[in-house]
């Protein structure tokens, strides 16, 4: 019987590997109470795991790596950094698919979920208020994110129901009213 050789896998370019070790030292960062550094770091990883996109052997274990501090950035008191976290998410969500659906959907759904309930009862806020722009940039969000991550057919029905629930709530404010029926159509 002959053993059949596979052929080596090519090395990534140089970017790649330089990529790789910016999300590898940037990823401390993420929890910085310093706002700025939070931000900046957030957002250089959003770029970095664009650029690692096709090596799935640079990406998966970067997305692995980046999850822990990520994810906590959605309890953040801050809604800046949650803002800035959700945009990761998205990248995160387009560039390695359904690698992180069990992780959002085991981890970060439930803290999510909670938030969105919560919102369901509250009265508006003012919409210029950093936790106003991260409702809406939320639930702009969620169907995307569920696209990709292949979540639709397990959570689409309990965010149906959270987006009736914020739509028909008339102390909401009109933006997030608004949000919550684009999501309910988006779904």
């Amino acid at each position: 019987s002959k053993i059949v050789e596979e052929p080596p896998k090519p090395t990534p370019q140089k970017s790649v590997t330089m990529a790789e070790l910016i999300l590898k030292r940037t990823k401390h960062l993420h929890s910085s109470l310093h706002l700025p550094v939070c931000i900046l770091s957030l957002s250089i990883a959003s770029e970095c795991l664009y650029h690692v996109r096709r090596w799935d052997d640079v990406l998966l274990p970067m997305v692995h790596q980046n999850w822990a501090s990520l994810r906590a950035r959605f309890d953040d008191a801050n809604y800046e950094c949650r803002i800035a976290a959700l945009k990761v998410l998205i990248r995160m969500a387009e560039v390695s698919k359904n690698f992180i659906h069990r992780k959002v959907k085991e981890d970060l759904w439930p803290s999510i979920e909670s938030f969105l309930r919560a919102e369901t009862t509250a009265k508006a806020s003012y919409e210029l208020s950093r936790k106003h722009k991260y409702t809406v940039a939320l639930m702009n969000s969620l169907p995307v994110i569920f696209d990709h991550c292949a979540l639709s057919q397990h959570l689409n029905a309990t965010l149906a129901d959270i987006c009736t629930a914020i739509s028909i709530n008339k102390a909401q404010s009109p933006a997030v009213i608004e949000a919550a029926k684009k999501t309910q159509i988006a779904l």
